[in-house]
Order: structure tokens, then C-alpha cells, then sequence
């Protein structure tokens, strides 16, 4: 079992808080998708006899990131035609570059316009007598055949920035029709709980610009795992296999840590495993663990030339499965990941912490993964 948790005082350092995934849907435009830069460096697995603790000192090695996407976080508005009738909903969500406000139709419900508007006062919006016109607002579409989803990509703007309340107007003209594709009525639409100052019953929506996170697309069955060891830089050279494809891992040969000091792992030996997201709220209970946010931050700031030994001690100790560290340079990292990554999440250009879950006797381990 691991050595208990203690830092150089001999103390329990306070219990860190788990790491909280922010969830959302994945959906965004076709013509906005992008071929995903397949890149991965060979490395020979050092498959041998013995049986590893995980104590020994590589050298590392900053390779570039090769891909990523971001996870929106939609906040969704019932659309209202005719004031009150619940014709389908308007999603807004946004990634560091893009605004997205995406109509949806429910039913037997259509559009045959869609007019919108983005400011960062509500006195941004155009109004007269405080009714906004939607001729004015600044996109707007003619929907003919009719459509039952639409999204306005809205690049970012000055002002724009994280925590900063939006103010947006989602008009629509909206049809309803039977089943021989007859309109039964036409309807004005508005979507949001928030009322224009005029007479009218004209709606608009308050939306807080956020920051965007980054988590791995992972097969949810069962994978091959071979551990090469000692690994060129990193305590695991970790080879995958049975991979299906389309996710934000492959077939192929990853940077491995140690997630337990005293579990041990035969190298050269194929394990089966599962692979979990380290954001993943939802973890089984042999993967849970308040340090994690913490351990995404070391592995997105070692200090240059650190070796494994040291980065590897300092994880240890973040995960609760060994004692502070003695060597200055691995004190220096998990000091810094202690103070700056409660809360910490990947962003554009950083590493997510990937476990690889396998038998209760066998360690856990992590590879970096760049989605």
C-alpha cells in the first residue's frame, strides 16, 4: 500500500478539492470541423524482466502538442412563438474564438427567419421606444425551403472577454404545420427570460462569456496496454493497442507516469485497461482522486530539464501516494502545482492527464494525451 501522505513536517496537507469537469455538448458546424494533425513520435518499448516500483531518474523531453478541440458549455432558452408557445429552443455557447447561437425546432414547428443580435449592453441592441426591430438586428436569414436548426458562428470581439455578460436577441418568424405539410399558423418568435423595456413582448437573453475547456473523446470498452520500461521521457513508455478509431487516442506508443508508488506493473507484460479522462467527473472509485487538477498543472509546467525521478516524485506526492519530495527541483514543482492547480484545467497547447485503469493489484497509470 502507498506511504501515507505527508509532507515534510510529517503533517496531512489540506484535502485538495476534486477536479470538476465542465460539461457541454460537442456539437459545431461541418464547414467548422478540421482534419485532425496525426502525429506521433515511435519509440522502442524497453520490455524487460523485471518488475518496477516506479523509482528511477530519465530525461525529459517538451514535445509539441498535435491536436485539440474545445468542450462548449451551452446554456439553453425555451423559443416562444405567439408569446406562449414552446416552438423548440435557442443554445449559446462559445469557444475562445467563436460565439455559437444555434436554433432548434421542435415538432412540427419551422422557421422561415431568424434574426439575431449580440452587444454588451442591452442599450447595444437596436431598439425604438425599447422594442427592438429585428430588420435592424445585425444577422438575420431567409429560410427557404424552411429549416428546423440553424447556427449563427459569431468570431469573438474586442470586449468579449471571460466572465463578461452578453446581451443577445434571438428572433424568428416560425411556422407550424400539419401533418400534409400545411401551415396551421405563423408565428412571431423571441427566446430568454429577460423583457425589453417597450410594450411589447420582445425577449432577450443575458449570457456570461466563458472560458472554454479542453477534454479527450475516449473508447468506453476495454483496450490493450503494454509498459516499457525504463521509458525515453517518461517513467512509461505506455503502447496502446485496439484502439478503435475516431477518438483523441490511437494505437500507438504515449508518454506514461506512475499514478502509485508502491503498486507495481511487470513491463513488457499486455494488460487490459480503460481509459478515463482525469476532467471525467463520474470516475470509478479506484480513480478518484483530489490531486488530479493538480497533476495536470505539473504536467504542463515542469521546469526545463527536470528528469522523470522528479517530476514523477512530485506527482506522487500531489496523488497522496508518497511523502514530499526531497529533491529541490521536484519540491519546486509540486510546491507550485500545490499553490496554482486546485481547479486547474487544460487549455489550448496543454496536456490532459489520461488513467488507465486495469486490475486492482496492477498500478495505475496515466498517459499525457493532447486532444
Amino acid at each position: 500500500m502507498p506511504e501515507p501522505f505527508r509532507q515534510a513536517n510529517g503533517n496531512r496537507p489540506k484535502a485538495r478539492r476534486r477536479l470538476r469537469v465542465r460539461g457541454g455538448i460537442r456539437e459545431r458546424k461541418t464547414e467548422m470541423n478540421k482534419s485532425r494533425l496525426l502525429a506521433l513520435l515511435a519509440i522502442t518499448v524497453a520490455a524487460g524482466l523485471l518488475v518496477s516500483g516506479c523509482k528511477s531518474p530519465m530525461g525529459l523531453d517538451p514535445n509539441t502538442n498535435i491536436a485539440w478541440h474545445w468542450v462548449p458549455q451551452p446554456e439553453v432558452f425555451t423559443l416562444w412563438a405567439g408569446q406562449n408557445q414552446n416552438a423548440g429552443n435557442v443554445t449559446v455557447w462559445n469557444t475562445p474564438e467563436t460565439l455559437y447561437i444555434k436554433y432548434n425546432m421542435t415538432g412540427n414547428w419551422w422557421l422561415e427567419e431568424t434574426h439575431a443580435h449580440v452587444a454588451l449592453s442591452l442599450a447595444g441592441i437596436p431598439q425604438k421606444n425599447g422594442n427592438p426591430p429585428p430588420g435592424q438586428f445585425e444577422f438575420s436569414n431567409t429560410w427557404s425551403p424552411r429549416v428546423q436548426t440553424c447556427t449563427y458562428a459569431i468570431p469573438v470581439r474586442t470586449g468579449w472577454n471571460v466572465g463578461v455578460t452578453l446581451y443577445i436577441a434571438t428572433h424568428a418568424v416560425a411556422v407550424q404545420l400539419d401533418g400534409g405539410g400545411k401551415v396551421i399558423q405563423r408565428q412571431t418568435g423571441w427566446a430568454g427570460p429577460h423583457d425589453f423595456p417597450g410594450k411589447n413582448w420582445a425577449k432577450y437573453i443575458k449570457y456570461t462569456f466563458k472560458k472554454a475547456y479542453k477534454d479527450v473523446t475516449l473508447p468506453t470498452g476495454a483496450i490493450t496496454m503494454v509498459g516499457g520500461y525504463p521509458g525515453t521521457n517518461s517513467y512509461w513508455d505506455i503502447t496502446l493497442s485496439g484502439v478503435p478509431s475516431g477518438y483523441d487516442v490511437w494505437n500507438g506508443t504515449w508518454r506514461g507516469w506512475c499514478g502509485e508508488h508502491d503498486v507495481y506493473m511487470t513491463p513488457g507484460v499486455p494488460y487490459s485497461v480503460v481509459l478515463w479522462s482525469t476532467a471525467n467527473p463520474n470516475l470509478p472509485d479506484r480513480c478518484k482522486n483530489a490531486g488530479w487538477d493538480n497533476v495536470n498543472y505539473l504536467l504542463n509546467h515542469k521546469v526545463p530539464g527536470a528528469t522523470t525521478d522528479q517530476v514523477e516524485t512530485a506527482a506522487w506526492w500531489l496523488l497522496g501516494s508518497y511523502s514530499y519530495p526531497t529533491d529541490p527541483v521536484a519540491q519546486q514543482m509540486a510546491d507550485d502545482a500545490a499553490a496554482n492547480g486546485d481547479g486547474w484545467y487544460p487549455g489550448s497547447g496543454d496536456w490532459i492527464a489520461v488513467i488507465t485503469e486495469t486490475a486492482q493489484n496492477v498500478q495505475l497509470c496515466f498517459i499525457e494525451v493532447d486532444p
